[in-house]
């Protein structure tokens, strides 16, 4: 058997396989012999009428084509070895030949590849978090509130009480609007963060959730709820009427007056400003329908309160001690995102200046995943999303948006991996029994929730979960490093070829 490698631009290979006669012969004989037992011959038992005669019932193609069945089954292993490429997927037949002499063309898909160049290079302004005393101000605010008394109240809200309800919005300032920008909506002060979008507690609303069974679906259509054009789509949010603390300017005013039972109906513009993102400068128009009105008893801020809150520790802490702990938890917060961003930042540096190459089978299924993930947030099936989208006969793996966030998203992987051969990040058995001890601790002492955390993490998946999070923040961490040029060792420049398959810990 000999075999000629050509690596094509598509990061395929092209191996030509050429077949030794008698391996060739043998196959025939044994393709033959495979036929004659599905079919009954006058004068031959199964199985063993001559080739000619199958030849003649059958055709040399039929042969031919069980021949090619056979050989390719058992040489592709052994090809594959004694060629010592490194394959993505499994192999196709390009072509079979049986002259001048008999012979196999494979084209094999292969692993990916990333060449960083001097990615020690790449420098990032860094930004570190920052709290302001108004932020403070805002998130001790909530602190008094988490721990306020609130009665349910018949009366028409007033200021200072507190709105919860379905609430619903549509842009106001044009006839019809298709776009899939979401505002998220805050059940308090919204504030900037740095991803230029409103933020707060309150969790990003999708349009196209299921409707919570508190709210019928009459009740909605009875106060023109169109979800499916929906920006805000909330079944359970909570509105303070305090000018202080909006999402939107002006909203607590539309709120004075509103009863349980009773539907508000109002429009609003937000102020031209990057906080509130798509929303910046536009008029929305909103549905509240208001389900509960509570009068809100704010205790006040002090030592006492501070105690009471922090009661179940070893050492209650004083005011100054909790507002402490308040400013770190949101820097603590606060850096995270901007770390995520940072590492972004300099992901697209090192993407500028790498090298990748990538078989078109790893495109697609980042298509498919994409797509998959697109279906399911939409509570659509993949099969009908699909049927909407090749409406048009085009193959979806051609749409150059999908390919486009599939291509980012294989260079951002690539990257990711080569970094961690390249500074050799490893997390070891140990390391991931240290992190499991440190969750156990949380129980304080509970021996019942202990028990039950152990027997979680006992679980291989669990550990594997455990471990890859754990690689991933310190692949991450060493990017950070990097870029700020903080990183320890001399590091190298890394040209990588990426076996595809998950590293777990008991490899380590």
């Amino acid at each position: 058997m000999n075999i000629q490698t050509e690596i094509l631009d598509s990061h395929v290979a092209r191996l030509t396989v050429q077949i030794d006669e008698d391996v060739f012969e043998r196959a025939k004989k044994k393709a033959t012999q495979a036929i004659a037992k599905k079919v009954n011959i006058p004068g031959f038992r199964k199985g063993h009428a001559p080739y000619h005669l199958i030849a003649n019932y059958y055709g040399e193609a039929t042969i031919i084509e069980e021949v090619v069945e056979l050989l390719a089954k058992d040489l592709y292993p052994s090809v594959i070895e004694s060629s010592g490429i490194n394959p993505y997927a499994s192999g196709t037949i390009e072509n079979f030949e049986i002259e001048p002499i008999p012979y196999f063309i494979f084209s094999v898909p292969l692993q990916p590849e990333a060449d960083l160049k001097d990615y020690r290079a790449i420098r990032v302004d860094y930004t570190e978090a920052v709290v302001t005393e108004e932020e403070l101000k805002d998130a001790m605010l909530e602190v008094q509130r988490e721990q306020s008394n609130a009665t349910p109240s018949d009366e028409p809200a007033v200021m200072g009480d507190r709105v919860r309800g379905s609430l619903h919005g549509y842009w106001a300032d044009v006839a019809e609007d298709n776009s899939d920008e979401i505002i998220p909506v805050a059940d308090e002060h919204a504030s900037e963060n740095q991803t230029d979008e409103v933020i707060s507690e309150a969790d990003e609303i999708d349009p196209l959730e299921a409707d919570d069974d508190d709210y019928e679906d009459e009740d909605d259509e009875e106060n023109d709820i169109d979800h499916a054009n929906a920006i805000i789509h909330e079944h359970d949010v909570t509105l303070y009427l305090s000018e202080a603390h909006e999402f939107v300017p002006g909203v607590s005013s539309h709120l004075i007056g509103a009863k349980a039972g009773k539907t508000l109906k109002f429009t609003l513009t937000y102020p031209e400003h990057a906080k509130y993102g798509a929303a910046s400068g536009r008029a929305v128009r909103f549905v509240l329908d208001v389900a509960k009105v509570e009068h809100v008893t704010i205790p006040e801020l002090n030592d006492d309160l501070a105690r009471e809150i922090t009661k179940s520790e070893a050492s209650p802490l004083t005011l100054a001690e909790l507002s402490n702990r308040v400013r770190e938890n949101i820097q603590l917060q606060r850096q995270k995102e901007l770390n995520s961003r940072y590492v972004e930042s300099v992901i697209h540096e090192i993407v500028q200046q790498a090298v990748f190459r990538f078989p078109e089978e790893m495109i697609v299924e980042e298509v498919d995943e994409i797509i998959s993930n697109v279906a399911s947030r939409i509570g659509m099936p993949v099969e009908d999303f699909l049927k909407i989208m090749q409406g048009s006969g085009e193959d979806i793996h051609q749409d150059a948006t999908y390919r486009a966030q599939a291509v980012e998203r294989i260079q951002h992987l690539l990257v990711m991996r080569g970094v961690m051969e390249a500074e050799n990040i490893v997390i070891t058995p140990a390391q991931v029994d240290a992190e499991i001890e440190k969750v156990i601790a949380t129980t304080n002492g509970n021996s019942e929730d202990e028990r039950k955390y152990r027997k979680m993490f006992s679980d291989r998946k669990m550990r594997d979960n455990v471990y890859n999070r754990m690689l991933e923040d310190a692949i991450l961490d060493r990017i950070i490093q990097i870029g700020r040029g903080l990183a320890e060792g001399q590091g190298v420049a890394v040209s990588k070829q990426f076996a595809d398959d998950d590293t777990s810990s008991d490899s380590k």
